[in-house]
């Protein structure tokens, strides 16, 4: 059992060796020129970059919960309530209990616009959200689109 794992553990080490090797074959089997080297570079770091800024953002929530989980012990919202409130008045009730009411949570989590600007976050809710989603937000408006079936074909292969 423990030649098994440190076996794996050789060949999880060894990856990389063998992914550049394989790299190199295939750009020699391909006969890639200088500036399609270039673009297979690009796409390479692009992928990877991809799925790091993706854990990245799950690490980002997963510790966002954790600070999200302790603050409502402190400041009693759960923390559905707290996730409707803006960094800075988060920091406010933790100091000074001075923040969003239950009430404007609740209609926040109804309907809420969020602007940010230099001084901070402002919410419009209610009626004021409703008046700049119709005065300040386009909506194109969809043409009726007939179904297209795509059989074995991802939607986004990326």
């Amino acid at each position: 059992m423990k030649e098994k794992i440190q076996a794996k553990i050789q060949e999880i080490k060894d990856d990389p060796k063998h992914l550049k090797q394989k790299q190199t074959q295939y750009i020699k089997e391909l006969k890639l020129d200088k500036s399609e080297k270039h673009l297979f570079t690009a796409a390479q770091n692009y992928s990877y970059n991809k799925a790091f800024r993706y854990d990245m953002l799950l690490y980002a929530y997963f510790a966002l919960d954790k600070i999200l989980r302790q603050a409502s012990k402190r400041i009693e919202l759960s923390v559905q309530e707290m996730r409707f409130c803006s960094p800075e008045e988060i920091s406010n009730l933790l100091l000074s209990k001075k923040g969003p009411s239950r009430k404007e949570i609740k209609e926040r989590q109804n309907l809420c616009v969020v602007i940010i600007r230099n001084k901070g976050a402002a919410h419009l809710i209610g009626e004021k959200a409703k008046q700049f989603i119709k005065t300040k937000i386009q909506i194109p408006k969809i043409k009726k689109i007939l179904p297209v079936f795509m059989v074995r074909q991802p939607i986004w292969v990326g």
